[in-house]
């Protein structure tokens, strides 16, 4: 406000007539005064205030300063001026139309704290955040200060994410030495070497020295794997864990735990509602279609569709981890064969779960049909037979 007027007065100034060096000074003073574009005046600060619930801050405060700290240089920011004491952090973005600066202060909301500024509300962290933009003004001020928001959010949420657990400490089969490995039977998994007391693991059955050979019939290949499994899992979610013990495979529903700030792994209520491991499968060998899915369903008139099935392979002599199957599709309706496809030879992995899909496209005429699958294994044989609606 004081600018415009100031602006308006300069410019009334100018209409005035100018005798003396003095005043034609003035003039020229005033003209160059107008010429300034109102973003270069000092209004380019903008100042936000975001409040994330739910966040504890009065019992952990310098831990969701670090996070804080940590979400700003994933943005981009270069921070400096750290204070661990007063919760306070400065940095600037570097862009090639222009150079933003922030400072922000860490606080709590809802709570006791002394130092909180008793903001109403339920407790969580506050962060305000003052930007200035050296170039762009308070537009790109503003600009900065939803971009640095959005993302703040995003890995503010991501970061403080519960993570799951299995209650267990395993290790990779492929790091063990030749000799371990041939003794187990396997090339792949993960030895469990402890199990965690109250654990989710515990909780069904799994002891020491069982093997994980998949998690809900997938393979999974390493630690790093089974690391990012667990990242997109929550506490709660339900997984199928296929387990070897004393040559014998066991397939366990478990209900993943919480990971606690201590490193503990607590167990879900829902776990009590699971019963301990299923009985062990006979260590002879063995071959099953244990899942098969049709998607879409029901199926447009010729639309393409998937078959997804799960084949288990079971091979005590056998330690290669590779088995070949033969796989038979074929399409019924009414009893009678519209369709069969060309058999084709599977790989499988002995002692786990593999998934296999199958790409077919449906017949023109509606109806009710059916899709027969035959797996084939030397002298062992599964078939499944499932319904397939074309409409």
């Amino acid at each position: 406000m004081w600018a415009r007027s100031l602006r308006q007065m300069l410019r009334r100034s100018l209409f005035k007539k100018t005798g003396s060096r003095g005043n034609r000074r003035l003039t020229v003073f005033a003209i160059a005064l107008l010429a300034i574009p109102a973003t270069a005046w000092p209004a380019d600060i903008h100042g936000n205030r975001f409040i994330f619930e739910g966040l504890d801050c009065s019992e952990e405060r310098f831990e969701v300063f670090v996070r804080a700290l940590a979400a700003a240089q994933l943005l981009g920011y270069e921070t400096r001026d750290v204070d661990n004491q007063r919760h306070t952090f400065s940095g600037w973005l570097k862009t090639p139309d222009r150079r933003v600066e922030l400072s922000a202060e860490v606080g709590c909301s809802g709570t006791a704290d002394a130092s909180s500024e008793g903001i109403p509300g339920s407790p969580g962290v506050v962060v305000d955040v003052l930007f200035r933009a050296k170039r762009g003004g308070r537009a790109a001020a503003q600009a900065e200060a939803v971009r640095f928001e959005t993302r703040l959010r995003h890995l503010v949420v991501s970061m403080n994410r519960p993570k799951a657990c299995l209650g267990i400490s395993v290790h990779d089969v492929a790091s063990l030495e030749d000799a371990t490995r041939a003794a187990l039977g396997v090339e792949s998994g993960f030895v469990v070497a402890e199990i965690h007391e109250g654990g989710p693991a515990a909780a069904v059955g799994i002891q020491p020295g069982d093997v994980l050979l998949g998690v809900d019939g997938m393979e999974i290949a390493d630690l790093a794997a089974l690391g990012e499994l667990l990242r997109i899992k929550v506490p709660g979610d339900e997984i199928v864990v296929l387990v070897l013990r004393d040559s014998a495979t066991r397939r366990t529903t478990l209900v993943l735990g919480r990971r606690e700030m201590d490193g503990t792994c607590a167990t879900m209520a829902r776990s009590a509602e699971l019963a301990p491991a299923v009985a062990t499968t006979p260590s002879a060998p063995s071959l099953t279609v244990s899942a098969v899915e049709l998607v879409p369903q029901p199926v447009a008139p010729g639309a393409p569709f998937d078959v997804q099935l799960i084949i288990d392979v079971l091979n005590p002599s056998i330690t290669t981890g590779e088995v070949d199957v033969t796989l038979r599709v074929e399409i019924l309706r009414g009893g009678e064969v519209l369709y069969t496809a060309r058999p084709e030879t599977v790989r499988c992995t002995n002692r786990n779960a593999t998934n296999v899909v199958k790409h077919l496209k449906a017949g023109r005429d509606a109806g009710s049909y059916e899709v027969r699958l035959t797996v084939e294994e030397g002298s062992r044989r599964d078939q499944r037979t499932v319904s397939l609606e074309i409409r």
